[in-house]
């Protein structure tokens, strides 16, 4: 709705290079309104766990602006996280409920000025309750981006989501299989991650120079070993990684390419041109919701690739193959097939553009996919 302005709290920023559904959304909103990025839960202990906010850690503390989006990155000595371990459930508590009352000048003047304010999945439970009484009239969305249990979020803040349930209008949840960790009472509402056509109408010209090429994107949940045994057994194929973090670096075979994060934009041309997709997901901490949610995934479909990835990830969809990790046979047959298959014409009316989010997101009641 025109006019309106928008805060989003976050656990990402909007000016990192890693881009997730939020940032498109943040984007899409600034056609409606003013929007205004709040990112929390940022300091030393964020160097440590290679946070991709890392390299904006100069920018911590003030004000910025991208694309007609104002930022503020809060930076703190150390922020509260989940020490897993029950006995320091208590000191744990009371750590993320000091962290919750520090001073924050700038994101109560947000708070105050905002007609709808986003809270995505994470740490910025932590604050809904204090912005609900600071902002009574705003509209309180929450993006569902995670289940907060399954991404290993402290069981303070899981009580923090269901003490606040009812301040919010509505829950948006990015995957239908999330109602069942959502709060009793929280009205859900369902509305899939958005889809950029724009990148994959230019005409870009190849990276590769190999005939064979299967790309792989980003870090979350990279399993290296995928790649160690394809390596081994499909020496005509060059495995390109691309941001694949630490973990990409026992990646040493000959025809294997380890390359740094890149902008979005310029991994397009890598999926564009690539023979197939691989989705290397480590087992352990994947989301049960991963099928509907992985972006990755949802990149290779759009381009007709077919893709390689867990078969936890295959869900109900046609064009991948799913493996067992850690299984070098099952490794080995679903490359096999993906690498026999021809590329694919997608069905682009399976996917919502940044806009039709957006619409869904701000009036769900207007459309009937929406309901869970």
């Amino acid at each position: 709705m025109a006019g309106d302005r928008f805060l989003i709290i976050s656990g990402h920023d909007f000016r990192s290079k890693r881009k997730a559904s939020v940032h498109f959304i943040a984007q899409s909103l600034a056609q409606h309104g003013e929007v205004r990025f709040y990112s929390i839960g940022f300091s030393h202990v964020s160097r440590a766990k290679m946070d991709p906010r890392v390299d904006l850690w100069s920018q911590g503390n003030r004000v910025g602006e991208l694309d007609g989006v104002q930022c503020f990155l809060e930076r703190s000595l150390v922020h509260p996280f989940s020490t897993g371990l029950d006995c320091l459930a208590v000191p744990e508590a009371l750590w993320f409920q000091a962290y919750a009352k520090r001073p924050r000048e700038q994101f109560w003047d947000w708070v105050a000025n905002a007609t709808t304010i986003i809270f995505e999945s994470g740490m910025s439970v932590l604050l809904a309750e204090q912005v609900a009484r600071a902002n009574p009239t705003a509209r309180r969305i929450y993006l569902v981006s995670d289940d907060l249990k399954t991404i290993g979020c402290s069981n303070h803040l899981i009580h923090c989501l269901e003490r606040s349930a009812p301040s919010f209008d509505y829950a948006v949840l990015t995957s239908r299989l999330l109602a069942r960790s959502m709060p009793a009472r929280l009205r859900l509402v369902y509305v899939p991650h958005g889809f950029d056509r724009t990148p994959y109408l230019t005409e870009s010209a190849s990276p590769y120079t190999a005939p064979i090429n299967a790309v792989s994107l980003g870090s979350t949940l990279f399993d290296e070993g995928l790649f160690q045994v394809a390596c081994r057994q499909f020496p005509d194929v060059t495995f390109h990684i691309i941001g694949g973090g630490r973990r990409s670096a026992k990646v040493t075979a000959s025809n294997a390419v380890v390359q740094p994060e890149m902008p979005f934009a310029d991994t397009i041309r890598y999926i564009k041109h690539a023979s197939i997709g691989i989705a290397p997901y480590a087992n352990k901490g994947a989301p049960y919701y991963l099928s509907d949610t992985s972006l990755k995934l949802a990149q290779y479909e759009y381009a007709g690739l077919n893709a390689v990835c867990p078969f936890f990830a295959c869900g109900e969809k046609s064009g991948r193959f799913g493996y067992d990790p850690g299984d070098s046979s099952s490794i080995v047959d679903a490359l096999s097939r993906a690498l026999s298959k021809p590329k694919f014409q997608p069905d682009a009316s399976g996917f919502l553009d940044w806009e039709n989010v957006t619409d869904r997101f701000l009036a769900p009641e207007q459309f009937e996919d929406t309901r869970v």
